[in-house]
């Protein structure tokens, strides 16, 4: 998901379909989900994590997607998020939200491959399905900088995203 190898591509073949693989997407929602626990670690401790600190522990768990994250990966997750409630819940807040617009978007695209399903996917299909993310993100997540950055920068992609499915 670069904007100078799209460039390229399109000026060099024109007549070429450009996609972004799904690969790249989880990739850059997860950095998404870490640069959030890192601000919030920032602002509670002024300074970087520390394996002591209620919100650093998450770091790995956070990464997975939602089909890969097993019971405990999840619980440690929600009861990583209760804890961080009682200290700072905008903290928590931000937190939870970003993760769930993560798996979300990641909830969206897998299911709609064709390898997946068996059956050619419609534009309408996946225009609907992306739908529901920037739902989310615009109901719960417009005060959180990283998510909005992370949102334009998938609504930027919108097309690629879609041939790629």
């Amino acid at each position: 998901m670069s904007t100078s190898y799209r460039a390229v591509a399109r000026e060099a073949l024109p007549h070429a379909i450009v996609a972004a693989d799904h690969f790249h997407v989880a990739q850059h929602m997860g950095t998404m989900c870490d640069d959030v626990r890192r601000r919030i670690s920032h602002q509670l401790h002024g300074r970087r994590g520390r394996a002591t600190d209620i919100e650093y522990p998450l770091t790995n768990a956070l990464r997975y997607g939602p089909g890969r994250l097993s019971d405990r990966g999840r619980r440690k997750i929600l009861d990583g998020l209760g804890e961080l409630v009682m200290i700072d819940g905008d903290a928590a807040y931000d937190l939870r939200v970003s993760w769930t617009a993560k798996n979300l978007l990641l909830r969206v695209l897998k299911p709609l491959s064709p390898s997946r399903t068996g059956r050619p996917i419609t534009r309408t299909e996946i225009a609907h399905a992306l739908f529901r993310f920037f739902d989310h993100v615009a109901t719960f997540g417009t005060g959180i900088p990283e998510l909005v950055t992370a949102t334009e920068t998938i609504d930027n992609w919108l097309e690629e995203i879609t041939n790629a499915v």
